[in-house]
């Protein structure tokens, strides 16, 4: 049997097993259609290992305990004797196959959606990732990440413990999806969004759709009198918000804080996606602190004259060879003695543009 013959074969037992199942939790069958199941279990030991694993996400495991247990003592007595096959009494032939596959696909994502799910995710200095999950959404994770997921069926809830993460989120409004942050929590139904957390502050970026915006209450007596969240404010495609981490006595969130920033923009900022780092008419002191995410051996900065020195161009994220070559093309000295601490100083050209 080839590949494909068995992969049609063993979904059409996870169609049969999920069809078993949805009559199990309607509490209807007859006394033939118990007979039915047991042949069905029956006849092959893959039967009765899908509808077993399938009958336990469901909760209907309880329900298949005395189905299993006659076909395995009927197996050990009658070994060796070939039973005629029957199906399951359910509609015609042809239209039971459709209905099956049909009820496969309904009973899979239900599921996928009420079965809880905890995931942690980290990237290294220079590592991306991209995972794609349950329920279609997907994530990218910077350089030096590190989030947990935890889905149930009542909520998608992330944990962006340090780092940036891009989310581009299925759309469920039975699920909000929200991401926590430091002191920040965002949430979005289906939009296309990034969250960044650095010692110092979290910050939210939306390329696409609505996402709510909130802060974590630290003062005592706000927590007495109101949520554990401040009042949320509302960001749409094209606005970023940012607040600091450093606890707080007050709660001072506001729309005031939105910053409109440029398509152009925004796509640069997140150019990481595509494993880029872009930078147009930066200043070299935020240069180098964006590269030291991305390298191993960070950059230090030895001529204070080069902090504002602007630098403009497209870099591949991670290749450290390219971008010091990149900085020596522009006149900056290079000073490599010591490989763990790469340090940047004015050459000749480059104290022609200071």
């Amino acid at each position: 049997m080839n590949d494909e013959r068995k992969t049609e074969f063993a979904d059409q037992i996870i169609a049969e097993a999920s069809s078993w199942v949805a009559q199990l939790e309607t509490g209807n069958l007859s006394r033939a259609d118990i007979a039915a199941l047991r042949e069905w279990i029956s006849r092959s030991p893959a039967h009765a290992t899908e509808i077993r694993a399938v009958a336990q996400l469901s909760g209907q495991l309880s329900e298949l305990t005395d189905c299993l247990q006659f076909v395995e003592h009927e197996r050990r007595s009658r070994a060796g004797v070939r039973r005629e096959i029957r199906r399951p009494r359910i509609i015609g032939a042809f239209a039971a196959m459709a209905m099956l596959a049909g009820i496969f696909t309904i009973y899979s994502e239900t599921f996928i959606r009420h079965t809880p799910e905890a995931f942690a995710f980290t990237t290294l200095t220079g590592e991306y990732e991209t995972h794609t999950l349950s329920d279609g959404s997907v994530v990218k994770l910077n350089t030096n990440s590190r989030m947990t997921i935890e889905y149930t069926k009542d909520e998608r809830s992330v944990t962006l413990l340090f780092g940036e993460a891009f989310f581009d989120v299925a759309s469920d409004p039975s699920r909000p999806f929200s991401v926590q942050a430091g002191r920040s929590r965002s949430e979005a139904l289906g939009t296309s969004f990034s969250v960044r957390l650095d010692d110092d502050f979290a910050a939210l970026s939306v390329l696409e759709g609505v996402v709510s915006f909130s802060q974590n209450i630290v003062s005592a007596a706000a927590q007495e009198n109101e949520s554990p969240h401040s009042g949320d404010i509302v960001l749409n495609a094209g606005q970023t918000i940012s607040i600091q981490n450093d606890p707080s006595p007050t709660v001072t969130l506001s729309a005031s804080q939105i910053q409109l920033v440029p398509e152009r923009e925004l796509m640069r900022r997140l150019s990481w996606r595509e494993g880029l780092i872009e930078f147009s008419d930066t200043p070299l002191q935020e240069v180098v602190e964006e590269v030291n995410r991305h390298i191993q051996s960070p950059l230090q900065i030895g001529d204070d004259r080069l902090s504002e020195m602007r630098i403009g161009g497209i870099y591949r994220a991670g290749d450290q060879a390219a971008m010091l070559e990149a900085f020596e093309r522009l006149g900056i000295e290079v000073d490599q003695s010591d490989p763990s601490s790469i340090v940047l100083r004015a050459g000749n050209t480059a104290e022609d543009t200071l």
